[in-house]
């Protein structure tokens, strides 16, 4: 059957990329949301995540370099509770993490480097201020 609309037209096609479109930008935010996760973790629990398959440094820098790409930081924000004072926090967040030295991206520095430090407690006031202060690493 049909979803005949005014007109005669057939929208089924709409909805679908309209739900479509709701779903993948919901899947960009959570992805903001799980790097923010990250940058957020306590050394333990940093730790606990490491496997044969996961690599804590490797997957820090990846999820965040996927979160803040352009197209997928845009759809993040506009599907997520991103206020444009947020938006401005994510992206002094950003620039804060890219001008991080190659050195500092060290399993040492993570939890004893002032900027790491800083970096991570900004993480957690986003989170907060997201309502997802709870936020574990791929759990929506």
């Amino acid at each position: 059957m049909k979803n005949i609309a005014f007109g005669g037209i057939d929208l089924s096609c709409v909805m679908d990329n309209k739900v479509y479109i709701t779903k993948e930008k919901q899947f960009f935010y959570n992805g903001l949301l799980d790097s923010l996760a990250l940058f957020s973790c306590e050394k333990d629990y940093f730790e606990s995540l490491i496997s044969p398959t996961f690599s804590p440094l490797f997957e820090l820098e990846t999820e965040f370099d996927y979160a803040f790409m352009p197209i997928v930081f845009k759809n993040s924000c506009e599907f997520g509770k991103i206020n444009q004072t947020l938006k401005v926090r994510l992206v002094d967040f950003q620039k804060r993490v890219n001008e991080l030295p190659k050195e500092l991206w060290e399993w040492e520095e993570l939890y004893s480097n002032k900027k790491w430090l800083e970096i991570r407690q900004e993480s957690k006031n986003i989170l907060k201020k997201l309502g997802e202060e709870n936020r574990k690493f791929g759990v929506s």
